[in-house]
This record gives C-alpha cells, structure tokens and sequence, in this order.
C-alpha cells in the first residue's frame, strides 16, 4: 500500500462557550477532579481542561470594513491579517458575518490565563475561504465556516497548525478543503496540547490515502473529542507519523473514503495513544486500523468503541499492531438519519449508556449534559 503521508501544506509557511464550562475545568485542578455537568457524579479528570475564556479587550473585522480603522465594533478592520498582527494575550477577535478570503498566519501568543479567542460575532457566522495557519500558543478558534475548493484555496488544507501549543479548534464546520481540513504538526515543527472539539468536518480531499478528516502529524498531547467526521477522501482521522499521547474519543465517523481512524508511522512512531468512546460506522475500509512503515508504537489503546458496517469488516491482526484493542461494540448504531447527516441516536441504539467513563466528555457535540453512564458517538441520546 502507499504509506499515508501527506506533503506538508503549500505555503509551509463561543457562541460563547459558557462560563460553567470554561470555569469548571480551572476548579478541576485545584480539586483534582473534572467537575461533571449538574445532575451527574464527578468524571476523572483524564481529560485535559480546555482553555480560560478571553476576558480581554474585543477587537473587530469585517468584510466592510477598513484597515485603516481603528477596529471597534462601529469601525472595524477589513482583513485577518491585520488583526492578527494586533491582537494580544487575553483579547477576543470578533469577525462579523460575511466571506474572508484571507490567507492568514496568527502567530501571537496568549498566556496560561489569558488565551486569545477568534471567532463569529455572536448571532452571526463568518465564512474563512483561504487559509488560517496558527503558530502561536494558548490560542483558541471556534463558530467559525471553513470551506475549501474556492478561488482563494483551490489546493490546501483549511486549517494548519504548525509548532503551536495550547490551541483549541471548537465548534466549526470545516468542509470541501482540498487537503485535510485540519493539519496538525510537521516533522520538523511539532505541536503540541491541540485540541479539537466539537465540530462537524465533511467532505474535505481531492487524494486518495493523503486527505483526511484530521491529520494530526507529529505533536505530543491533544484531544480530539465530540466530532462529526463524515465524507472525507480518505480517512476521518490519521495519527501519524508521530502523534504522541493523543486522546481520541466521543467522536462519531463515519461514511468516510477509506477507515475511519488510522495511527501509524514510518521512521517514527505514534505513542501512548487513546481511542476510546468513537462510533466508528459505514466507512469505505475499516473501522481503527494501524500502518506502521518501520518500527511498531507502543501504548496505544482502543477501548469502548462502536465499530459497525465498515465495507473491509474487522482488519486482520497484520493491521492492528501496535494498538491494544478491547471491548469494542459490533452493532448497528440505529442512528436517526445518516444520510441527512443527522448521527443523533434512536432509542435502541446499543451505544447508549456504553461509554468508558474515564474518557466520557461531559458534554456532547450540541451541548447537551451526558449522564453518568454516557453515549458513546458525538451526540448523546436525549429522551
């Protein structure tokens, strides 16, 4: 087979998340416990915390505006670039409603306490048709479109993380990038602590066995948590070649051009890897699978996953080394309405209540408390 490596991208070069949400994993390191959702028992705290809210001054773009304005919400910039290059620790960047064809590099920093947010004005959703690349840290980007094929991006991947650390991709479509829709991590320029939360990323490649839903390249810690991963050319997530203490889990992938989740390596290895709590389902391969072009990882896990009508049935044991694989569930997922993207759970789904509670993510991809005895899949299933 050809090894799944993809070239690196051209150019190498909430609504508000709510304050519960935001607060609770702050508290969770002074207890040492990740507080739950009201109505359910304390979760472990397995899961990284995501990133402090900006409480900073806001800072404002619009397609109508002006880089020679002074970036308020009546007289706000025109371009990304030109906020980017301004922003700083703790401050929020609104984009009001609108196309951005922008390529653009965010290179500043936040801090431990202070991230700098980018996002659509509240009410409002701002369409990105270039490029972002994000190579500073503590940075977080969420209820943003991303969509690929267009003029201004005819030929790479929507979102590009390259030697950042701290980032947060939350509540974003990504679709019809021509690449992967997200990139994380050159050999040469690891990342570090990314996570991507609670998006709905579909339709992204024009190669066969190089565009992914996520490529997660070479970094070492990040979640991947409460995804809808559907109608990508090749696989929904590939761990690889050096993706190291990745946590994947309560996402759900499925309908995708080859497996749903691949890890591998070739002269380096992925590591100490979780894939836990993923309905893995109707994918043109297989459900998990391994590649290793040289030496075989270690450590890694998956446990608790649905893994169903995947066209290849289960690989053989060649395709699994390096991955311990326990308890997965082989059974129709019963979801509402797949075709019409709609992967919420009827009633007998047997992925309801089956998650492993270590890796169960408090909420689900709408926001939804899950009780103690979670769904696995992105989306909980709600009487």
């Amino acid at each position: 087979m050809h090894e799944p490596l993809q070239p690196a991208p051209a150019g190498a070069d909430a609504d508000r998340v709510s304050a519960l949400r935001r607060l609770a994993p702050l508290l969770a390191l002074v207890t040492g416990l990740m507080l739950a959702p009201v109505g359910s028992a304390a979760r472990s705290h397995a899961l990284p915390p995501p990133l402090p809210p900006s409480t900073g001054r806001t800072l404002f773009v619009s397609p109508s505006g002006s880089d020679a304005a002074p970036g308020t919400a009546a007289r706000p910039w025109r371009t990304l670039q030109h906020a980017f290059d301004r922003v700083a620790a703790g401050q929020t960047v609104l984009l009001r409603g609108g196309v951005y064809p922008d390529w653009a590099e965010l290179s500043h920093s936040g801090r431990p306490r202070a991230a700098i947010t980018i996002r659509s004005a509240p009410g409002e959703r701002a369409t990105l048709t270039g490029r972002l690349k994000l190579t500073g840290s503590y940075l977080a980007v969420s209820h943003l479109r991303f969509v690929g094929g267009t003029p201004a991006n005819d030929r790479d991947v929507l979102v590009y993380v390259a030697g950042a650390s701290h980032v947060e991709i939350s509540h974003d479509e990504l679709s019809r990038g021509a690449m992967s829709a997200v990139y994380v991590g050159d050999p040469g320029d690891p990342s570090s602590d990314v996570q991507i939360l609670a998006n709905r990323i579909h339709d992204n490649g024009s190669h066969w066995n190089l565009d992914h839903g996520i490529y997660f390249g070479t970094g070492t810690g990040g979640l991947i948590a409460n995804n809808v991963i559907t109608g990508n050319e090749a696989d929904g997530i590939q761990l690889y070649p050096q993706a190291n203490g990745v946590i994947v889990t309560s996402n759900t992938i499925a309908d995708n051009g080859r497996s749903g989740i691949i890890l591998g390596g070739e002269d380096t290895t992925s590591n100490h890897d979780v894939v836990a709590n993923n309905i893995l389902a109707f994918n043109a391969e297989y459900g998990i699978r391994t590649y290793w072009g040289g030496p075989v990882g270690s450590g890694n896990l998956a446990e608790h996953n649905l893994s169903y009508g995947n066209a290849a049935g289960n690989p053989p044991a060649s395709l699994t080394a390096g991955i311990r694989i326990a308890a997965t569930i082989a059974r129709n997922p019963l979801f509402d309405a797949a075709r019409r993207l709609d992967f919420h759970l009827r009633p007998r789904s047997p992925a309801i209540g089956r998650a492993l509670a270590t890796y169960a993510v408090p909420t689900d991809l709408d926001g939804f408390a899950r009780p103690v005895a979670a769904s696995v899949g992105a989306l909980e299933y709600r009487r």
